[in-house]
């Protein structure tokens, strides 16, 4: 049966953004040298505001040296960024295709627009968080940040080269948080596939954001093993 162009879209982008639960630290995602925990899991839309509520209330997230960014790894039509930019709160450092270059031709019929965005008011997380991971990968990083022209120019050649660096650059601090999700991969079709990980000098009021839903099986510990030597896909 042919497709029409709506369904060959969704079919692209399933095949560019499918993940595998039990493949995540294997594949490095979120799984970094100093990582010292990671957990994955399946969330519906309710107890991903709570644990992104969570996080936000924080007063380890940003401030005192410490920065709060989001990768948000392709998958998305330009409007969604362009939403995003209109949001009081944040700052999007960098939007554009993500994409590796031998697939930009896709571009034409498949959404693939990636960026990076600093959050500037905690208050403007959440919704920033659940829009950007619609259908797309996207990791939340708080920690002492590299300078951002660093993060922008590695970010963007993780894009071009189907590569996934910059999570590794920001994670080289072991005082790093990690939290990813994305709605609507294929081990997920009606929730978010979410991921997170901490360095061992994380600090305990984002550490323990993640005891509630590990007390009710929503994540599980999936090993803190050195995955990331080398080139990860996005």
């Amino acid at each position: 049966m042919r497709l029409g162009a709506r369904e060959l879209r969704l079919e692209i982008a399933l095949m560019l953004t499918e993940k595998s639960l039990a493949e995540l630290p294997k594949r490095g995602v979120g799984v970094f040298e100093s990582t010292d925990r990671h957990y994955s899991g399946e969330l519906d839309e309710g107890q991903l505001t709570v644990l992104l509520t969570a996080v936000a209330a924080s007063h380890d997230l940003e401030g005192d040296g410490r920065s709060c960014i989001l990768l948000g790894l392709g998958g998305q039509p330009k409007s969604v960024y362009e939403r995003v930019k209109s949001t009081d709160g944040v700052r999007i450092v960098w939007d554009g295709p993500f994409m590796p270059i031998p697939f930009y031709p896709l571009l034409l019929i498949a959404a693939a627009h990636g960026g990076l965005v600093l959050v500037e008011d905690r208050a403007a997380l959440v919704d920033a968080v659940i829009a950007l991971s619609e259908q797309a990968m996207l990791e939340l990083y708080s920690a002492p940040l590299p300078p951002l022209a660093k993060i922008k120019r590695c970010f963007k050649w993780d894009g071009r080269l189907g590569r996934s660096r910059t999570g590794r650059l920001i994670a080289a601090d072991p005082a790093y948080f990690c939290l990813g999700a994305e709605y609507g991969s294929h081990d997920a079709p009606e929730g978010y596939c979410v991921w997170c990980s901490f360095g061992p000098d994380c600090p305990d009021s984002l550490r323990d954001v993640i005891q509630p839903f590990l007390a009710t099986g929503g994540l599980g510990e999936t090993g803190g093993e050195d995955t990331a030597a080398g080139d990860n896909p996005v």
